[in-house]
């Protein structure tokens, strides 16, 4: 499908406009091409061609997966560091959909879980992102208060410390 604006639209409306102004104004659009919509059914046919295949028709490179990239431990941690507010806090909203939705209460199902061989990894599995999110906002609260003794060495180090204080923190947890 494809629409052509014409010429005499555009000066019509570029000679109204201009009309009472200086008396040379002349229109913007001397040169007038066809303007290209595409179809439904080309952009499908371009949708089926190969994305290797065009890359190479016009000479620009494929971009590389993310998988290739070696990501720094602080990025790492950093992402894990959200990751596990994301799951608190998913963690907290379904305890308190659980309180208002059952006729028990969430106290009931923590003592039933508690009391299921499960009881371990649950602790764990709450023990953990707590651990680490707590320790990483700590970190990053000194990292504002202190910057000019900041490294990347130091705080490379401090992803690793996190990471273990919290599994220990974390497997500690799971004998309580």
């Amino acid at each position: 499908m494809i629409s052509r604006i014409t010429r005499s639209s555009v000066s019509l409306r570029f000679n109204e406009t201009c009309r009472n102004r200086a008396p040379r104004c002349v229109p913007a659009f001397t040169n007038v091409r066809d303007m290209t919509v595409l179809s439904k059914q080309s952009g499908e046919e371009y949708l089926k061609k190969n994305y290797t295949e065009r890359m190479e028709r016009t000479k620009r490179p494929v971009s590389p997966h993310v998988t290739i990239y070696d990501f720094p431990v602080v990025a790492l941690s950093s992402i894990a560091n959200r990751i596990t507010g994301t799951a608190l806090s998913i963690g907290i909203g379904g305890l308190c959909a659980a309180e208002l939705i059952s006729t028990g209460s969430a106290v009931g199902i923590m003592q039933e879980v508690s009391a299921s061989s499960l009881a371990p990894l649950a602790k764990f599995s709450v023990a953990f992102p707590l651990s680490f999110h707590y320790g990483g906002g700590i970190r990053h609260v000194y990292w504002d208060n202190v910057p000019e003794k900041l490294t990347n060495e130091d705080v490379e180090k401090s992803s690793y410390i996190l990471g273990a204080v919290s599994i220990v923190i974390s497997v500690g947890a799971m004998f309580i």
